[in-house]
C-alpha cells in the first residue's frame, strides 16, 4: 500500500459506530458496504455512499485531532487507510 522506507500504513475496518481513529498525516476512506459518514472536529459531517472513497490530506487541518468514522446502515463497512511519514 506504501512504499517501505518512505511511509507506513495501517488499514482500520469499521462495521459499526463512530469510533476516532488516530491522527495521521492522510486518511483514505472508502465506503466498502453501504452508507458511512466521516467526521473531522469542527466540520459537519461528511456523507459517503457505498463504493465512494473520500481522502484526507494535511491541507484539512482538523486532520490533527484524528478522524471518526461511523457507518450508517446495519451491515456497513468502512475502511480507513492512515498513511504517516517518518
Amino acid at each position: 500500500m506504501v512504499r517501505r522506507g518512505v511511509a507506513h500504513g495501517d488499514v482500520v475496518v469499521r462495521r459499526e459506530g463512530g469510533d476516532g481513529i488516530a491522527p495521521a498525516h492522510t486518511y483514505v476512506c472508502y465506503a466498502a458496504l453501504g452508507p458511512s459518514e466521516c467526521l473531522l472536529a469542527g466540520h459537519p459531517p461528511i456523507a459517503l455512499a457505498e463504493d465512494q472513497t473520500l481522502l484526507l490530506t494535511p491541507e484539512h487541518r482538523a486532520l490533527a485531532l484524528g478522524l471518526a468514522v461511523n457507518p450508517l446502515a446495519a451491515g456497513s463497512v468502512a475502511l480507513v487507510a492512515q498513511i504517516n511519514f517518518p
